[in-house]
């Protein structure tokens, strides 16, 4: 089917306050400039958008564009009241409907998306690989998967050009499934409208993503998530998430509910049971008068609960929980709880992307729960501009944990990094803390530390926590080049033990 202009236009319903005047055939749409190519509708997108966007897509070949306002410029222009409200239906238009011919599983919560996610696509993957199907596209913060190639992520969950894009690949690649985490920016800033979920779980909630650029407010946070389950058939929720009542009221539009729990096993369809583990995670997922047990990598018990939802979504469509230990024992989530360890065991470095205060409260009390007589080192910050209200979190729950805290820049962008220091620090009443901005020096100096306490005959662990390795820090706008505390750290573990194995002063094993 060719789309046109004026089919795009009618795509946009009502919110059109003026049509274009002349009809043609549309060969691309785009609101990045530099993407546009001959027979583009560009769409001017963006509070800090620029005359000299539209004026460069018009020289690269852009016939007519859409826009909150109307500019001088040799081009039709359909002129609508909220830029927001067309992008996703000019999408499904464009690209011929793909969700239609797919089905989606969705998952939201404050924590644990990207983990489940995993999980899920994992136990899919090893599903219908022994069936001789077709594997499962994918949308996470870690990658994006169309059924050929996997990318890094930009965003959690793409805006809808590359969204519709990205589905349109996975029908022509043959798939029939795709797992997408879906974020409350992207239900608020209606990214995935259009999109009709088989089933949608709601991991948990807490209050974090409020700030001037992300949400006003913690119900609006809430609501936003919230709406997932108008998009769905099916929902599948966590008995242990805070507000439950009203996650089941928002969910009671969905046709069938299904439960998972821990604590709370009695009204739940899958539950799971911690059991003694010396390494990592062990526990047991019981669904009817069916018991497996499982081993994971990672530490704490929200590993467990992101599997149990994981195996409790793909037993929705068929996938016995016998498969799930072959498909996930062993299993690490890229960029999720790297752990490390000198060759000597005295120092553990644990590399987390944790950023709120539901993370690090699990990943610190898991911490002091699985290495009880380490002297625990955090080096972590805040990112600029947004969660501000996550910011005493950190500080507070560092401050209860942690034996000595660094604070370091992460993703600071507009904001000064004095400013998100005090904000943490306004929160940390007894545990020495020091500010240094650059990270990586920051990651050296814990390290540093970490020895010096060595040499005093202790463990340490070293928790270095809202960054993963990411490869990009972002400051004033720009997405600079960045290692990664992962591959920041292993030389620094390497050096230590080429010194500590020769080195007559360290204590002996």
């Amino acid at each position: 089917m060719t789309v046109t202009l004026f089919s795009l236009q009618q795509a946009m319903g009502e919110h059109v306050l003026e049509g274009a005047q002349k009809d043609r055939p549309i060969q691309a749409i785009a609101y990045d400039s530099k993407k546009v190519t001959a027979g583009t509708l560009f769409f001017c997108k963006g509070k800090n958008f620029k005359k000299a966007y539209l004026e460069e897509a018009l020289h690269r070949g852009a016939v007519a564009y859409v826009s909150e306002q109307a500019y001088q410029v040799d081009a039709d222009c359909i002129l609508v009241d909220n830029m927001r409200h067309v992008l996703a239906p000019c999408a499904r238009l464009f690209y011929g409907n793909p969700q239609d011919a797919l089905r989606l599983f969705a998952i939201t919560g404050t924590k644990g998306k990207t983990s489940t996610a995993w999980y899920l696509r994992t136990i899919l993957n090893a599903h219908y690989v022994k069936r001789n199907l077709p594997p499962v596209g994918f949308m996470s913060s870690i990658s994006m998967f169309d059924g050929t190639d996997e990318q890094s992520s930009v965003l959690t969950t793409p805006e809808p050009f590359e969204l519709y894009a990205l589905l349109a690949r996975c029908v022509a690649n043959g798939l029939h499934d795709v797992v997408m985490e879906v974020s409350s920016q992207a239900l608020k800033y209606e990214r995935t409208a259009g999109l009709h979920f088989a089933l949608a779980a709601f991991l948990n909630i807490s209050p974090d993503h409020v700030s001037p650029i992300e949400h006003p407010s913690f119900t609006d946070y809430f609501q936003s998530k919230l709406s997932l389950f108008s998009q769905a058939d099916e929902a599948l929720i966590n008995l242990e998430s805070d507000h439950l009542a009203e996650i089941e009221s928002a969910a009671s539009s969905c046709r069938k509910i299904y439960h998972v729990g821990v604590h709370d096993q009695s009204n739940a369809d899958m539950t799971a049971t911690l059991l003694p583990s010396e390494e990592g995670i062990a526990f047991s997922l019981q669904a009817k008068d069916e018991t497996v047990t499982l081993h994971l990598p990672e530490i704490g018990p929200y590993a467990m609960q992101n599997a149990l939802v994981a195996a409790a979504m793909a037993g929705t469509v068929g996938v016995d929980l016998s498969e799930v230990p072959s498909a996930l024992d062993g299993m690490h989530v890229p960029g999720r709880m790297d752990v490390l360890r000198s060759m000597d065991g005295r120092i553990t470095v644990i590399v987390d992307l944790a950023h709120n205060g539901v993370s690090f409260e699990a990943i610190f009390s898991a911490v002091k729960k699985q290495y009880p007589k380490h002297e625990v080192i955090a080096v972590f910050g805040s990112a600029g501009g947004k969660g501000l209200n996550r910011r005493k979190d950190l500080g507070r729950i560092a401050d209860r944990y942690a034996d000595r805290i660094l604070l370091t820049m992460e993703d600071p962008n507009f904001e000064p990094l004095p400013a998100i220091y005090h904000d943490i620090q306004e929160a940390i009443v007894h545990t020495p803390v020091e500010t240094v901005d650059d990270r990586r020096e920051a990651i050296a100096r814990a390290m540093t530390y970490a020895t010096e306490q060595v040499r005093k005959g202790k463990k340490c662990v070293l928790l270095l926590l809202g960054k993963g390795n990411e490869p990009k820090m972002r400051i004033d706008g720009v997405a600079y080049p960045f290692e990664g505390d992962l591959s920041i750290v292993r030389p620094l573990l390497n050096a230590y033990d080429k010194t500590s194995a020769k080195d007559p002063n360290f204590p002996a094993l």
